[in-house]
């Protein structure tokens, strides 16, 4: 038996889904089940502060509204270990399977435990997971429209309608890369490894699968050795090895 699920959404005033009420349009199936939290846009003391609490020191890069991000995460992970609870997070720019509920219920009774589970990632980079132990791990990506990993446009491809209307027979697999921290559930034990794991967070660069699979990633179109840590899902990467991480395929979010 796991423990509480509590859920949250982050709302952002900029994402595509403009106002809540679009938001929960598009997911109405949550509607009446997450607690709403409001970055604030503009914070010009939070990186005294984040420095004062030691969870950052003055190699942080981060820009401020990054920062934000990060702080809302790390005080509902705090929450979760005091309260002995598992969280579901969901940013605003997040489209969930109207099955969202029923699918995350049924994948955390087929696995005994684990610490983070991310339901949605953004399409427009590649995410490494492995479908079974005994098996090499598979480098996940898409091809896009554009020459340029970064120029892709995969999100925007999605078909949020057909993604909502039709079923879908989602699998479990191990995660060890993903880009974007949009929709995801963590427990408390989680919680409690990341906050040892990460902190003080963005110090040290993210060295990326791509560059140390197999051989010579001729498969890959332009490897990405290492990604600048500017970002709390790039921190968040760096320690996925040690962690009982797993995503959905499909996923059961995707970003408007």
């Amino acid at each position: 038996m796991f423990p509480i699920m509590k859920y949250f959404l982050i709302y952002e005033n900029h994402s595509n889904l403009k106002t809540e009420e679009q938001f929960f349009q598009k997911n109405l199936h949550l509607l009446n089940k997450l607690n709403i939290i409001h970055p604030l846009q503009t914070n010009h003391k939070i990186r005294q502060e984040l420095i004062e609490k030691n969870w950052i020191t003055n190699k942080n890069q981060y820009k401020l509204y990054d920062l934000e991000l990060a702080k809302i995460h790390l005080n509902l992970w705090e929450n979760a270990i005091q309260n002995q609870n598992s969280i579901t997070v969901i940013r605003s720019n997040s489209v969930t399977h109207p099955n969202f509920l029923k699918f995350q219920e049924i994948i955390l009774n087929q696995i005994n435990t684990y610490d983070l589970i991310i339901w949605g990632y953004n399409l427009n980079n590649p995410i490494t997971v492995q479908t079974h132990s005994s098996f090499p791990r598979i480098f996940y990506t898409f091809p896009g429209n554009e020459i340029k990993e970064d120029s892709k446009t995969n999100n925007d491809l999605v078909d949020h309608n057909l993604f909502q209307s039709n079923p879908i027979d989602p699998q479990i697999v191990r995660l060890f890369e993903f880009t974007s921290l949009d929709c995801y559930s963590l427990s408390y034990q989680g919680a409690q490894k990341l906050l040892k794991l990460a902190i003080p967070f963005g110090e040290e660069d993210y060295l990326t699968q791509e560059a140390s699979l197999y051989g010579s990633n001729f498969y890959v179109l332009n490897p990405i050795a290492s990604y600048p840590n500017i970002t709390f899902d790039i921190e968040i990467n760096r320690h996925l090895e040690t962690l009982k991480a797993y995503t959905s395929i499909p996923p059961l979010a995707v970003l408007s």
